[in-house]
């Protein structure tokens, strides 16, 4: 398990990489229409938060709410994106534990 990073909003740019918030995590689903980046040059700073195809996400904050509980699966089309803080990742090694089931 890993908490993201507390980017400052200072860092934030017009393009690069995006970074994922507790305001993108829904049930099942992670949605990009409110999206913050940081320019990829900081990259190097960050990769330790790199989100990878196959992690869980969950919301840290308010994780169940009245539709359920905020947690997906990262997808290639969330790739390349970084953690955020208040948003926990869990990089299930599946020779151990059924990701799907969790």
């Amino acid at each position: 398990m890993q908490t993201g990073f507390a980017f400052k909003s200072g860092w934030f740019a017009d393009g690069g990489l995006r970074i994922l918030r507790n305001a993108n995590i829904h049930q099942g689903f992670i949605d990009w229409a409110d999206v913050v980046r940081i320019s990829e040059a900081m990259n190097d700073r960050f990769e330790s938060f790199e989100l990878e195809g196959g992690d869980i996400v969950l919301t840290l904050d308010r994780p169940l709410v009245a539709d359920g509980l905020k947690v997906c699966r990262i997808g290639e089309r969330d790739l390349p994106s970084l953690l955020n803080q208040r948003v926990r990742r869990f990089n299930v090694d599946v020779s151990l534990v059924d990701a799907e089931y969790l």
